[in-house]
């Protein structure tokens, strides 16, 4: 199976694709993932990229994930053009769109329903998409677990628990397999960003040994069951 995501830092955080390449492996599956990601770019800016348009046309994918910009998040009317860009392409390969419903930030709780309401448009405007609803998990996680720490330190981007709950919502919107035990010990297998500044939705980070240094995330096994129950009640 092959996956190509097409979004921003909200899918490249954490290596979180090949988070959902290490899932596939332990159900037996192998999922072979490509990223086209840039940082605070959205869908209609990845529609007039050559190597995106060529990736999605001839990439041969079974899946393709679909990210648009969210913090801020400009609106139904937005989202629609923008994802109608790419899916002119989209539409024209053999892969099934999936729509990555994102997150609000953690001090607008209250943005999420204008996230729900604008996806559900872009199902009806575009009925080959299925919807993954990550931030309807995330919303539910965040509402009813608090205590597990979903969100990066800005208050928008994924810490490690949360690219675990969008990795497994995805694996869970694609196979049809339940969330429930998937690995809360995930091995990327390579290095990642230790130590490098970079430029993400206008802000410089620094990535450190804290969290995207490790190339195994040794999570809490109760977080990601809950986690995992959550996805299951909304998929």
């Amino acid at each position: 199976m092959k996956v190509l995501f097409v979004g921003n830092s909200h899918t490249f955080f954490n290596d979180m694709p090949q988070m959902l390449s290490v899932f596939g492996k332990a159900r037996g599956m192998d999922i072979f993932v490509v990223q086209n990601t840039s940082g605070g770019r959205g869908l209609d800016w990845q529609a007039n990229q050559f190597d995106v348009r060529f990736n999605v046309l001839f990439g041969g994918y079974d899946y393709i994930v679909m990210q648009h910009i969210a913090h801020p998040f400009g609106g139904e009317e937005e989202l629609l053009q923008s994802a109608g860009n790419l899916m002119q392409y989209v539409s024209r390969s053999d892969a099934a769109p999936i729509a990555f419903l994102p997150w609000s930030e953690e001090n607008n709780p209250q943005g999420q329903a204008f996230l729900n309401e604008a996806h559900n448009a872009l199902v009806k405007a575009h009925p080959s998409i299925k919807i993954a609803p990550i931030g309807l998990v995330w919303d539910k996680v965040r509402n009813e677990n608090p205590e597990i720490q979903l969100y990066y330190s800005d208050g928008e981007h994924a810490a490690p628990h949360g690219s675990w709950l969008i990795a497994a919502t995805i694996f869970r919107t694609i196979t049809g397999e339940t969330a429930a035990g998937l690995p809360s010990v995930v091995e990327l297998g390579r290095p990642t960003y230790a130590g490098l500044t970079m430029e993400v939705d206008g802000r410089n980070i620094t990535f450190t040994q804290d969290w995207n240094a490790l190339t195994c995330y040794d999570l809490d096994p109760v977080a990601c069951g809950i986690i995992a129950r959550a996805i299951d009640s909304c998929v």
